[in-house]
């Protein structure tokens, strides 16, 4: 059973990124504070164009498309942002660990993609390098 202040934050916290858009904005802005660059290692150049296509961008220099979720955890999966900020801070809020099938009645997603979106956050907080930060105030 969770404490009722912390069912009162993940309330505020689904609701504030309940519009996919602005959920990918706040991570746009968390990625790249001082404006989108080229996530190539080699490349790292400010000079990109945005697509028509909303959070996605060509690099000028080295002529490649990206997006946010290029080089990141969230690569390759088709969930968005709406449904990994929250989960990112049910599993850092948690003292213990979180089911999948609660995780997923929450988001109201399934029970695999509830799995999945886990076994992804785990694998990364097992890495040395991985940190989070999370400030739903932002």
């Amino acid at each position: 059973m969770k404490r009722p202040e912390a069912e009162a934050t993940l309330r505020a916290v689904i609701r504030k990124f309940a519009d996919p858009e602005a959920a990918e904005d706040f991570v746009v802005r968390l990625r790249w504070p001082n404006g989108v660059a080229c996530p190539r290692s080699e490349c790292g150049s400010f000079d990109v164009a945005r697509m028509r296509r909303r959070h996605k961008w060509r690099c000028r220099r080295c002529h490649r498309q990206f997006s946010v979720k290029v080089n990141t955890i969230f690569e390759d999966s088709p969930i968005g942002f709406d449904k990994w900020l929250p989960t990112i801070w049910v599993v850092s809020d948690e003292r213990n660990t979180v089911s999948s099938s609660e995780l997923g009645r929450s988001l109201g997603v399934t029970q695999k993609t509830a799995w999945s979106m886990l076994r992804r956050l785990r694998s990364a907080m097992d890495t040395s390098a991985f940190a989070v930060e999370f400030d739903a105030r932002r």
